[in-house]
């Protein structure tokens, strides 16, 4: 979702010269990939290969108006030291014996035959 759709008029105003600055376009650069939580300052300047320093004012009331009512300090982070457990609803709860069975007429690519015609 484009950020400024999730922003007011005078937030967007208040953070449109660092939105430009930092190329920031989409709610989905200020989130982990599969919590969803908001990113650190330090995960967002490694992820957009910034130098990292004290995380400005304007960061913090980004992540305050994109992402209301979530806690938004890297402590909460699965990426800490000692992160908090996932909850069993996420994508990673994968049974593999869901899948239905390989139809007797497929068979593996035999890889070295491929590799000799290329």
């Amino acid at each position: 979702m484009l950020i400024r759709a999730i922003l007011n008029q005078q937030t967007y105003s208040r953070l449109k010269n660092f939105l430009v600055q930092k190329r920031i376009f989409y709610k989905s650069q200020l989130s982990e990939v599969i919590t969803g939580r908001a990113l650190s300052w330090t995960s967002f300047c490694q992820s957009n290969g910034l130098r990292t320093t004290v995380a400005p004012a304007a960061w913090f009331m980004l992540l305050q108006a994109t992402f209301p009512g979530q806690p938004i300090f890297s402590e909460t982070s699965p990426f800490r030291s000692n992160p908090t457990p996932l909850p069993p609803t996420l994508p990673m709860d994968f049974d593999s014996s869901s899948l239905p069975s390989v139809h007797h007429s497929c068979a593996p690519l035999d890889v070295s035959i491929t590799i000799n015609y290329i």
